[in-house]
């Protein structure tokens, strides 16, 4: 049993094209062969052939086959086999793409069968390599902790355009960790420091469209952290304490909050650090009479 499981990784490393598992870790090898349950079986050793280009395969099947069919048939059939060999393709190229960030301690043997084969109905359609790096994030978050994506985040993902995807981009480069949770942190969206880098009226409109943000344009309806006293605020590994003004219990955050989707997404994103953005919104809170203090060791807010 041993033996056959040990087959099992190795043929589907070798279709990933990595010659040697003994340099894997543990969890990449079982996130390998987790993978390779979860495409129905096309790793088993038998069946593995190294897909270097999808047209030159679905010319060998087709010099393969036996049955004699009308060429409208053929065509069928050969565009069929084309399509999932790109597909085929794909699936391996983002499954290559997780392994650098599976977690030494990761339990990829427990994500969901279901939720593993409904994300690669879904990654499969991907070959822009921006995109396939974004699944192969959400493969390797899912292998580090089992069940931290939704199906309903795959699906929000497997319909975002490349465009949408560099807007959310941006957009999570303004992201402040207030009270354990993540806020995009848009006061105005007039403010040069937002539109340089793209976040505007019309970018935030479109991802509230699409679902992964409430966008509040109006002053008068933008976003309050309910809080009183003191709010743990933190950014880019600095913690603050924030200290209200008497009587005032809520702490204004701007105009936008992630959706539960949202902030799933964020989960994997890289944004850029944004010059003098942190010293912005520092500003604009001490204007609001808002006491900043850095946090002292075991400190925390009350």
């Amino acid at each position: 049993m041993a033996e056959e499981e040990t087959s099992k990784a190795a043929a589907a490393g070798d279709l990933l094209g990595l010659s040697n598992l003994k340099y894997l870790s543990e969890p990449m090898r079982l996130l390998i062969e987790k993978a390779s349950q979860g495409v129905g079986g096309l790793y088993r050793p038998k069946q593995i052939k190294r897909i270097a280009d999808a047209e030159s395969y679905a010319e060998l099947a087709r010099a393969r086959t036996r049955v004699k069919v009308a060429a409208i048939e053929d065509r069928a059939a050969g565009r069929v086999i084309e399509a999932e060999a790109r597909k085929q393709v794909n699936i391996e190229s983002v499954v290559a793409k997780a392994l650098p960030d599976v977690a030494n301690d990761a339990k990829p043997q427990r994500i969901d069968d279901d939720w593993l084969v409904y994300f690669f109905e879904k990654a499969s359609l991907f070959s822009n390599d921006e995109m396939q790096a974004l699944w192969a994030k959400i493969l390797a978050g899912e292998a580090n902790s089992p069940g931290v994506f939704s199906k309903r985040t795959l699906n929000a993902l497997s319909i975002l355009e490349h465009a949408d995807a560099q807007r959310f981009t941006k957009l999570a480069g303004f992201v402040w960790r207030i009270s354990n949770d993540d806020v995009p942190v848009v006061f105005d969206t007039d403010a040069s420091i937002y539109k340089d880098q793209g976040v505007t009226f019309g970018s935030l409109t479109q991802l509230d469209a699409i679902g992964l943000i409430s966008f509040s344009p109006s002053d008068s309806l933008g976003f309050n952290f309910s809080k009183e006293g003191k709010v743990l605020v933190s950014r880019q590994g600095k913690d603050r304490i924030f200290i209200l003004p008497k009587d005032v219990t809520q702490l204004e955050i701007g105009h936008v909050v992630f959706t539960s989707t949202g902030r799933e997404l964020y989960r994997i994103c890289k944004p850029a650090d944004i010059d003098g953005y942190e010293r912005f919104a520092l500003d604009y809170w001490k204007q609001k009479k808002v006491g900043i203090k850095p946090v002292k060791k075991g400190e925390t807010s009350t």
